[in-house]
């Protein structure tokens, strides 16, 4: 036994791909309508999960060894290998680690002045990163408006770095928003090549802030935002082809 370390001896929690706990984490990673109605989502990577532990509570964590230590309903270890399989990928040394966590209930805000409104992003890494820029530039909060991916789709939450968790969300449909603004007198905007640019724009002084529609990777926005919105062209958002609207 020289050389072998024995800092981690206990043994595994799960070795049966069919664990019952294994199986609702794969439906939380694949399905929505599963993590709808369990009010719960899935995590990926060691690194995700420490950081939207600031945000939610986690409910399960599956890993080979001890991680740094987090607030955990239920953690549980499981071969590298065992893991690996579940996620159909060869988890990163040193990020091995997945779980779930309850879906956020951020409170929205009374008077919102700075929304940014997602309008058929289908790709969860522009979604993710779309939040993650609307947090670190102190928007409100944002709507996920129809044909968006889930914001809570896994990977969304990695791309956005887990930092929209603790961003007020709303789900809804154009009327809706709509709505929104002419109850909190916001400008409604809309990104589009054709628009003026951001900085010619002046937001008239009845008007107490605003709410950027960001359309579709493929066709951009829907008309009913082309047809009541401002257009304005963001800077460096040339949508050439694909429409990056990250």
């Amino acid at each position: 036994f020289c050389g072998v370390s024995f800092a981690f001896m206990r043994a595994y929690d799960v070795l049966n791909p069919q664990n019952r706990i294994l199986k609702h984490l794969t439906a939380l990673r694949h399905r929505k309508r599963y993590r709808t109605e369990c009010g719960q989502f899935f995590l990926q990577g060691h690194r995700i999960i420490q950081k939207a532990s600031s945000h939610v509570k986690l409910t399960v964590v599956v890993s080979p060894t001890p991680t740094t230590k987090l607030q955990v309903d239920q953690h549980l270890y499981a071969p590298k290998a065992l893991m690996d399989r579940v996620v159909d990928q060869t988890l990163s040394p040193g990020d091995e680690a997945f779980g779930c966590a309850a879906i956020p209930e951020a409170q929205w805000p009374r008077f919102p002045s700075r929304l940014v409104a997602l309008d058929g992003i289908r790709f969860p890494d522009n979604a993710g990163s779309i939040l993650r820029t609307a947090v670190v530039m102190g928007f409100d909060a944002a709507v996920i408006l129809p044909g968006t991916v889930d914001p809570y789709n896994w990977k969304t939450v990695a791309a956005s770095e887990a930092v929209h968790l603790g961003f007020p969300l709303k789900c809804c449909a154009a009327e809706e928003l709509l709505e929104m603004c002419d109850r909190h007198r916001l400008l409604p905007l809309v990104a589009h090549t054709d628009g003026i640019s951001v900085e010619s724009l002046r937001v008239p002084p009845e008007k107490e802030g605003f709410a950027l529609v960001l359309g579709s990777e493929a066709s951009g926005p829907s008309q009913e935002y082309l047809d009541v919105c401002t257009r304005v062209k963001l800077p460096m958002a040339d949508l050439v082809n694909s429409l990056n609207v990250s």
